[in-house]
């Protein structure tokens, strides 16, 4: 999923495997604006006590819990080059049905 310019949602029903990438256009060419997205919000279906994160070089992946139980990925969204900051950022993610709350991503890209 792209993103381009501009504050972007994304949803992920937590079936199958999706990957974003907020820092390029709509035709893939990398963004190079001075404009940065301050509210990209992704939703997500899982429960807010089942989220899991992990980074994997630049990338920031999302899953269930429950496949870090069970150790086998069934599916996962990644941000890509979440970690490089600026425009590949994802600001917020937040469980879709609303009923848990917002985490802010930002605050991963200090450590």
């Amino acid at each position: 999923m792209w993103g381009g310019s501009g504050n972007d949602h994304y949803y992920f029903n937590g079936q199958g495997f999706d990957r974003i990438n907020d820092g390029v256009t709509n035709t893939g060419a990398a963004r190079t604006d001075g404009a940065f997205d301050t509210e990209d919000v992704l939703y997500v279906s899982y429960a807010a006590n089942d989220l899991g994160l992990n980074r994997i070089g630049n990338d920031l992946v999302i899953f269930s819990n429950a496949d870090a139980v069970d150790n086998i990925l069934n599916s996962s969204v990644v941000i890509e080059n979440f970690f490089l900051g600026s425009h590949y950022v994802v600001e917020v993610v937040a469980t879709s049905s609303g009923a848990g709350p917002a985490y802010d991503l930002t605050g991963l890209l200090a450590a």
